[in-house]
This record gives structure tokens, sequence and C-alpha cells, in this order.
């Protein structure tokens, strides 16, 4: 899915996501129906500027797309979608200790440590960007379910166990202090016999020198194009500027083919979530372009602005089907279009230009009223010297009149098709 104040992808919002009249309703559902996308596509609506003065008009467009069947995610959704993460959450490091140091003490006790380890576990690969610390508490909870599984003879698990830490946690060292020598060698046996893991190397490509980081770990320092070598398996991949800024992180299963990863920590900065925004700075329909590409969803763009929001959809399976930012509110087709004296531009919310036609109308009808009548008591008092000048002001007038009362209509009826929503699949 534009804000400076809000600088999105920190992590607390991060933790927080995981945590986590009826005229104007048909005019909203007229406007929608051109945009209309498949049923079973997913559809994404972002605001642009401050997403929480345009919370109301998200929250209509979503029920209205709802209530046709249409799948609509929200701020979570939507992460999901840019990161592969499903409900990312920063897990407490003190926390995970705490719980380790406990499953150690119920091994001891040859009580089973499964559920306090599989916890940790899940905390590492739920954290968006783990460092080296809950990186070696995940790897030591696989190491204590492997010599677990050895210690209550069940040898083939506790072999799946270690091949799960080698391949996930090769950098980690078996935890001398704590797994004692005799299971030390199974894991050594179990390393012997897997042989050299394979390995990926993935191009990461990013749009400022920055250094790259794989599950915590930097592997490859200001770069904005590099060749990575890393195990091949499932990753949680970010980058970082040197200010400290940094890229959302992107969960990726790679493998020995050749694959590239586009990183914009430029453009992931301007994100917010809670509703889902995104602060503009040059070239708004670029930079939604690419978070529809990356969300592989339908993406519709909400506006705040005085004269009424507007929207705009992309569709990135169909270019042809996107739509320029159009206000939702001013449907292009409307009887009301036709009416003068302002009326056709306040239904558009223009005010200002309301008033100023309604002015200008009232004055030239008021002139071909004054006028007729003047024309009238010389007709009536016989008083033919005066009668055809009277008569040509009174014409003149009216002409004069019938002008700005068109002149109304056709740039209301203008303003509309040029920037007003679709109304042709209203039902």
């Amino acid at each position: 899915m534009l804000q400076i104040g809000f600088i999105a992808c920190n992590e607390d919002q991060l933790s927080n996501i995981a945590r986590a009249g009826r005229g104007h309703e048909l005019i909203l559902a007229a406007a929608l129906a051109a945009f209309a996308f498949p049923a079973d596509a997913p559809i994404v609506v972002i605001a642009l500027g401050d997403p929480v003065a345009a919370k109301p008009t998200i929250a209509k467009i979503e029920k209205s797309y709802k209530r046709r069947g249409a799948v609509v995610l929200d701020s979570q959704g939507a992460l999901m979608r840019l990161t592969g993460l499903d409900a990312p959450h920063r897990p407490n490091a003190d926390s995970l200790g705490k719980m380790l140091e406990d499953a150690y003490d119920l091994f001891a006790r040859f009580q089973s440590p499964a559920e306090l380890l599989d916890q940790v576990y899940a905390a590492y690969w739920s954290d968006p960007y783990p460092d080296a610390e809950t990186r070696s508490y995940a790897a030591w909870s696989i190491q204590l379910r492997a010599a677990a599984a050895w210690t209550e003879n069940r040898g083939e698990q506790a072999k799946r166990q270690a091949a799960l830490y080698l391949a996930e946690f090769p950098d980690v060292p078996v935890d001398e202090r704590r797994i004692n020598p005799s299971l030390q060698h199974k894991f050594h046996d179990v390393y012997v016999g897997l042989g050299p893991a394979p390995r990926s190397t993935p191009t990461v490509i990013v749009d400022r020198p920055a250094t790259i980081f794989v599950d915590g770990l930097p592997a490859a320092k200001k770069v904005t194009n590099a060749k990575l070598d890393v195990p091949a398996g499932k990753h949680r991949i970010w980058a970082a500027g040197e200010d400290g800024s940094r890229s959302l992180p992107k969960l990726v299963q790679l493998d020995q083919t050749e694959s590239t990863l586009h990183f914009s920590i430029d453009l992931d900065q301007r994100l917010t979530f809670e509703p889902l925004g995104l602060r503009c700075i040059a070239d708004c329909m670029s930079d939604l372009r690419r978070l529809a590409a990356r969300m592989g969803a339908q993406v519709i763009a909400v506006e705040q602005t005085a004269g009424g929001p507007k929207i705009a959809t992309l569709d990135p399976e169909n270019p042809a089907a996107s739509t320029d930012f159009r206000y939702m509110d001013r449907p292009q087709f409307s009887w009301l279009n036709f009416f003068p004296l302002g009326i056709a531009q306040a239904y558009q919310n223009r005010v200002g230009y309301a008033l100023t036609y309604a002015g200008i109308q009232l004055a030239a009808w008021g002139f071909f009223t004054y006028a007729t009548v003047q024309h009238q008591n010389s007709v009536t008092s016989a008083d033919w010297a005066h009668e055809p000048g009277l008569r040509r002001r009174q014409n003149t007038a009216l002409s004069v009149a019938l002008v700005f009362t068109g002149a109304s209509v056709v740039e209301a009826l203008s303003v509309a098709w040029l920037t007003g929503t679709p109304y042709a699949d209203q039902q």
C-alpha cells in the first residue's frame, strides 16, 4: 500500500499487526462496480497520505467488495503477501532464554521438553528480523529435541531433528555444556552421513548500498547487486542501509536454481500498517504498481482530497484494466449533472464552483427578468419608440442567461467524465 512520520516496517508496528447515508452507498457501489476484479482475486486497499483520515473510506470500499464476494486482505494479509511471514512478531530474547533453561531442566529430570522447545523454535520463525541470540536459542532447541529423542531410543526421529539443525543452523556449534559427549558424537555421525549440504546462489538487488542479512547473519556488505552463497532451504532475507533503515524481510525457499530477489528500502520505509498506507514522494502510480506486483494482488489506492476521496486501481496481471485517480463519489454520469444554478457542481463536491455558477446565472436570469418586465411595460403603455430597444435588450439578456446556463451544464458534464468514476456497471 505513503507518510514520513510513519516509518512502517519497524518492530513495534510488526508486533502490533501480529496482535492484533443510503444515497452515498449507492454511489459507492456504482463507482466500485467499474473497478470490479475477479471474485477470486485478492484485493488490497491502501491509503495515500494520512491513513487514519482515510479509514472510513477504506472501510466502505472493503465492505462493498466483500459484499460482492471478493477476497479483501487486511493489513496483516498485505504484510504476509509482502514478506511471506504469517503473523510476524519480535520475541523477547530473555523469555526465550528462560524457556530454553526450563526445557533443559525438564530434560535433566527425564521429562519431555517438547512443548517448550516447539515454542522457542516457532518464536524464532515468527521473528521478522532474527539476530544471533534468537538464532542460537532456536538452534539449541532443535539440538535438545534430537538429544531427547536419542535418550528415549527414538533414533530415526533424532536423526531427522539433527539433520534439521545442521541444515538450518550450520554456523551454531553443538551446546557442549548441556549435550553430553556421546550425543555430540551422534550429531557428528549425522553430519558425516549427510555429506556436503546443497548450496544456493541467489542474486540480490537493492535500491541503495546496503548490508544483506540472511536469517540475522550478514551475507554481503555495502552492495546494490550481489550474488549470495547460502545453504539451500528456507531463509528470511532483508537489506539494511547504513543509516539503520531496512527493507521488509522476505521469507524464501531457495534451491540450486538461479533466482533474483529485489529489495527497496526506500519504498518499504514509506509504508505503514494499521491501516495500510503509503507516503508518496514523486510517482505514486509507479510505487503502487510495484506494491501490486510484490503482493500479487489488485490494489485500490485511496487519496483524501478537498473535493472528496479519489481512488485508483492497479491490476498487475492486467495493466489495461488499471485506472488512474478518479473521484470516488463523483460518477461519470448522473442526471444531476444536467442541473444548472451550481446544483451539478455542488453534487460534485465543488462548492466554490457551485457558488460562482449560481451567482452568475442568478444575475443573468435576474437581468433577463428585469429586461422582460421593462419590455412588457413599454408594450402595455404603447411606448413604441422605446419598444424595439427594450426588445433587443430582452433578447440579449436571454441569450446571455442561456449561454451561462448551458456552459455550467457542459462544464459539469466534462468534469464528471474526465474525473469521475465510470457508472456503466451500476445495477
